[in-house]
């Protein structure tokens, strides 16, 4: 066996073991034979630092949770920031490390299709990521290094990749929920969400390819679409229940099982895009006729949450300070 046939072996095993950190160092090590990776190898390297960071990023939160319930009490403040400030350098550094990898071993030498919008988007996440938990200029710096990274994969993406294409969808996806959480411009959040979802619809609709590993990302960017123009328009959705969706690399792909019985309210069965439309046109009413620019401060993130898509299993996480 040859020693990158082994690296993925040994990465699929760690997974199903749940050994994300053997499964990353297994990763790792491919990425530094400077290889431009497979398909199944770019999800295995995702899926491993995405697991990582996840539980970082979930700790960091529920962190932030207490220390905004502790303001009385300075000196449980001091003790719970120390401790915060523990987990954002843990966080800072799987970030730094993922993108120096990303940078050196795995943009060089990346296809000029699916591989390049591939790992611009996850640079672009990861720079996210850092957004999330930075202050001042290093938060702006995040910030500015993330938009340049997604917009250089939607660059790619609208010339290599077609509308309804999973990775040019879960692009499109994050790259929403970047504008909606770092740069608070919740207008520009969901225009970019409506129009990804648009223009996948009118691909599936012309009856052209098999989009079946398309349709959750679709879902995701309905969720997010129906969360952000409710609460836009003066919705009242219970803070409990506040979701936003982000995309997440896949294990399995069961079709369009999540998504439940394509059938009208009167039983009459739908095609994939009729089905989409009707969700989205239930999910959203007429709220797209008003800029959300017109409602600013009402919506307020309480907490969001990340689907595993592998499993269907979900894992609700309060947010820190936004």
């Amino acid at each position: 066996m040859e020693e990158r046939e082994k690296l993925v072996c040994l990465a699929k095993l760690a997974e199903q073991a749940e050994r994300y950190d053997d499964m990353v160092e297994f990763m790792k090590n491919l990425a530094r034979m400077d290889v431009d990776m497979s398909a199944e190898e770019r999800h295995l390297f995702s899926v491993g630092f995405k697991n990582t960071i996840g539980a970082k990023r979930a700790s960091w939160r529920i962190i932030c949770s207490h220390e905004q319930k502790a303001t009385t009490d300075r000196q449980t403040v001091v003790m719970i920031d120390a401790y915060k400030k523990k987990v954002e350098d843990e966080l800072r550094k799987v970030c730094n490390e993922v993108l120096s990898i990303i940078a050196i071993h795995c943009l060089p030498l990346a296809n000029p299709g699916e591989n390049v919008v591939f790992f611009y988007k996850m640079k672009g996440d990861y720079y996210r990521y850092l957004a999330e938990f930075s202050t001042g200029t290093e938060k702006k710096a995040a910030s500015d290094q993330s938009l340049m990274a997604y917009q250089h994969a939607m660059v790619v993406a609208s010339t290599e990749l077609s509308p309804a294409h999973q990775i040019r969808l879960g692009l499109a996806l994050n790259l929403s929920v970047f504008f909606y959480e770092i740069r608070n411009s919740h207008e520009r959040a969901c225009q970019v969400a409506k129009q990804a979802f648009d223009e996948a619809l009118a691909e599936i609709n012309s009856g052209e390819g098999v989009y079946k590993d398309s349709t959750l990302m679709m879902q995701h960017l309905k969720d997010n679409l129906a969360l952000w123009t409710s609460e836009l328009t003066g919705g009242e959705a219970s803070k409990d229940n506040d979701v936003e969706m982000e995309d997440r690399p896949m294990v399995k792909r069961s079709g369009l099982g999540h998504l439940g019985p394509m059938e009208a309210s009167n039983g009459t069965k739908l095609t994939l895009a009729q089905w989409a439309a009707s969700r989205l046109a239930a999910a959203t009413g007429s709220a797209f006729g008003k800029p959300a620019g017109d409602h600013p401060g009402i919506f307020s993130l309480i907490g969001f949450l990340d689907l595993d898509v592998a499993t269907g299993s979900s894992h609700h996480r309060p947010c820190g300070n936004k």
